[in-house]
């Protein structure tokens, strides 16, 4: 009523004629939107997308364009043939064509706009989980922009940074919450952007700050998060900021299994980031404490070689990882006997023993105490941060 019938119009279900529909009303001058119902569809469309519309402009040394811009939604649904994320192969077959994944309709619209004021084509994923999510409406839904290629930081954090776009976003900011809750505090940055790129390097300041790094899509391994992945190494080069690997996680590598779990299954669950991001930080702990292991050992069987025999107690053997907050964890049999008298051991409640002065004893620098099976040494070198070495052991 309002545009009239031309405005919104129906064609046969044929990706490839609906892409070459675009492009010739785009040659003519109109700004058409074409409309490809689900992700995976577009695939039957790749050969014109790629040799005709991406290359348009390139080709006749910017004597034309077609600004076309196809909306198309995808990630997250029921089935096979559905719930496709082919970003990998969209990134390298497309050069030339700017690829927008929104994570809510409020960032699609600010795209939109955008887009229709410019002379690029481009192609917009639509999540489809963020169609059933809440947003508040913006009263200038028409007129409000969004730059393509500028990251959005969604949460500032210390402890690791964690890059996503679509579907996983909101996942994300579900695990954060929760790591939040063990005191691992997640920087959350959406790139929203595949191509172009960060073009402000923006990334690389996050990364600069937590030293750590996740990215979580949908695709299969290789895809976008090998793409996102080799960008902020060779072209952000942030690979001199870190302190432990950079990783990935993404989709198994197998078409979506079908039915309502098919997902929870199939791609990056809420479990599955938290479990990653939570075992990153945990592994470099471990690797730390690993990398000190000849130091403590030295250490402590200066130490320990100076105790009396006693019956019962067998001298420490080997060190073997183990991380407990900050703390490295040395082990020694159990003594099948219950020790007192011993210089330098004082018995305290429970059945373990603090080592050190019995006069003035500070618990919280040394701790000898029964643990499952074995008896544990617990050092926490948060006490001498210059120094690796706890001031109390040296007295020992």
């Amino acid at each position: 009523e309002k545009y009239g019938e031309e405005r919104i119009f129906d064609t046969g279900i044929r990706e490839a004629t609906i892409v070459g529909q675009g492009i010739g009303l785009a040659l003519r001058g109109l700004r058409p939107i074409a409309e490809i119902q689900y992700l995976d569809y577009l695939l039957y469309a790749i050969q014109i997308l790629s040799d005709d519309l991406a290359t348009l402009h390139y080709r006749t040394r910017g004597k034309q364009k077609a600004p076309l811009i196809i909306r198309t939604r995808g990630h997250r649904l029921e089935g096979m043939w559905h719930a496709g994320s082919p970003m990998g192969g969209m990134i390298n077959l497309l050069k030339g064509i700017f690829l927008l994944v929104p994570r809510n309709m409020t960032i699609a619209a600010g795209f939109y706009n955008t887009l229709l004021e410019g002379d690029q084509p481009a192609i917009v994923v639509e999540c489809l989980n963020g169609y059933r999510s809440k947003e508040k409406m913006p009263s200038n839904v028409g007129d409000y922009r969004l730059p393509i290629g500028k990251i959005d930081l969604i949460k500032k954090g210390e402890d690791i940074t964690v890059i996503s776009y679509g579907a996983t976003l909101k996942l994300v900011e579900e695990a954060a919450k929760e790591l939040k809750k063990l005191e691992i505090d997640c920087e959350i940055i959406d790139c929203q952007s595949l191509i172009p790129f960060d073009i402000n390097h923006e990334i690389k300041l996050s990364v600069l700050k937590t030293n750590r790094l996740l990215i979580v899509d949908e695709d299969f391994s290789g895809g976008a998060t090998a793409f996102i992945l080799d960008k902020l190494i060779n072209q952000q080069f942030i690979y001199d900021y870190l302190d432990s690997k950079p990783s990935t996680l993404t989709a198994k590598d197998h078409r979506t299994a079908y039915g309502t779990d098919g997902d929870y299954f199939s791609k990056p669950s809420i479990d599955d980031i938290f479990n990653k991001i939570y075992e990153t930080l945990r592994k470099e702990k471990v690797d730390y404490m690993t990398s000190l292991e000849p130091l403590y050992e030295e250490i402590f069987q200066s130490w320990y070689s100076e105790l009396p025999e006693v019956e019962g107690l067998e001298r420490f053997t080997k060190v073997i990882d183990g991380v407990d907050g900050n703390q490295i964890t040395l082990y020694i049999h159990k003594p099948e006997k219950q020790i007192s008298n011993i210089p330098g051991i004082l018995h305290i409640h429970g059945g373990g023993y603090i080592i050190g002065s019995p006069e003035g004893s500070d618990t919280q620098n040394l701790l000898l105490s029964y643990e499952i099976g074995a008896v544990i040494i617990s050092v926490d070198y948060r006490l001498a941060p210059e120094n690796p070495i706890p001031a109390p052991l040296d007295d020992c």
